[in-house]
């Protein structure tokens, strides 16, 4: 480029010579793929974690994941916000399943879906008896309890 090309214009071709490197490749691969194995790479990472699918669609899953988010509240780290960007996939997977069941006329058996965690995490009324931080205060009253409960009597000396 010319000496008198601005920075922010050659930060812009810098930017693009990468892309258009990338692109081709990409493609050729996704084409391979698609050739030898008649799916596309987007099907394919969806086969691969299709047993996650199944997997996430219980009440212990929709447990666990609750749990995590109220560790990582107790932390001080958005729990909601980091567990739902890596089970979102999951739940629109079931409420797109759930959709095409009732547009079928059957009935949906998506159960851990992206509603479900909004409403259940919504009523913070309810979770709050069950934050981390709220039960780690409440077991350090009850051992201070049972300790007062367990020191001598001198009362009687």
């Amino acid at each position: 480029m010319p000496a008198g090309v601005p920075p922010y214009i050659m930060r812009t071709f810098k930017a693009l010579v990468p892309f258009m490197l990338t692109l081709p490749i990409v493609w050729a691969v996704s084409w391979t793929v698609y050739a030898n194995f008649g799916i596309t790479i987007p099907q394919a990472v969806l086969n691969i974690f299709q047993p996650l699918v199944v997997a996430s669609n219980s009440y212990p899953a929709a447990l666990g994941m609750i749990l995590v988010m109220l560790i990582l509240w107790s932390m001080g780290i958005h729990g909601m916000n980091v567990v739902s960007s890596v089970a979102y996939p999951f739940w629109m997977s079931q409420l797109a399943q759930n959709a095409d069941a009732v547009s079928a006329g059957q009935e949906a058996t998506g159960i851990v879906t992206e509603p479900f965690f909004s409403y259940v995490y919504s009523h913070r009324r309810f979770w709050s008896y069950f934050r981390f931080s709220n039960l780690y205060v409440i077991l350090c009253f009850k051992a201070d309890k049972a300790s007062r409960k367990n020191r001598y009597h001198t009362s009687n000396i």
